[in-house]
C-alpha cells in the first residue's frame, strides 16, 4: 500500500527510482569532460529543462531528485580536489542542489573552485 505524505501518494519504487537517477546523473556530472563550453552549456540547459519538467509534473519526485543530487554532490565534495577541474556551471548547480535539497547544511558548506582562501584575502570588518 503506498504511503501518503503531504497529501501525495508514492511508493518505495518511485522514491528509489528518482534517488538512483539523481545519483547516476551526479556521477556523470562529476566526471564529464566536454569538448567545448557550448557542449557543457547545452548539457546544463537540457538538465534544467528536465528538472523543470519534473517539477511541473510531479513536485514530490522533483524534491526526491534534488535531495539525491544534494547527497551525491556532498559526497563528491569530500573527495574532490583541484584535479577535478569542475566548471563554473558545475559549481552553480552544486550550489543550487545544496540550497534546495532536504539536508540541513552546515555553515562551512560552500561549493567553490577555491578550497581554502588565504587569510590575507579575507576582509577584516574593522
Amino acid at each position: 500500500m503506498p504511503a501518503v505524505i503531504h497529501g501525495q501518494q508514492f511508493d518505495g519504487k518511485k522514491l528509489g527510482f528518482y534517488t538512483e537517477l539523481a545519483f547516476k546523473d551526479a556521477v556523470y556530472e562529476h566526471s564529464f569532460q566536454l569538448n567545448t563550453i557550448e557542449d557543457e552549456l547545452d548539457y546544463w540547459k537540457d538538465q534544467y529543462r528536465f528538472e523543470q519538467s519534473l517539477k511541473e509534473k510531479d513536485a514530490w519526485a522533483y524534491q526526491v531528485y534534488l535531495n539525491g543530487k544534494q547527497k551525491a554532490y556532498n559526497e563528491h565534495r569530500g573527495d574532490c580536489s583541484d584535479a577535478c577541474q569542475h566548471s563554473d556551471f558545475y559549481f552553480r548547480k552544486a550550489s543550487y542542489y545544496a540550497i534546495h535539497g532536504a539536508e540541513q547544511l552546515s555553515e562551512e558548506m560552500v561549493f567553490s573552485r577555491v578550497v581554502n582562501k588565504p587569510s590575507s584575502l579575507i576582509r577584516n570588518p574593522q
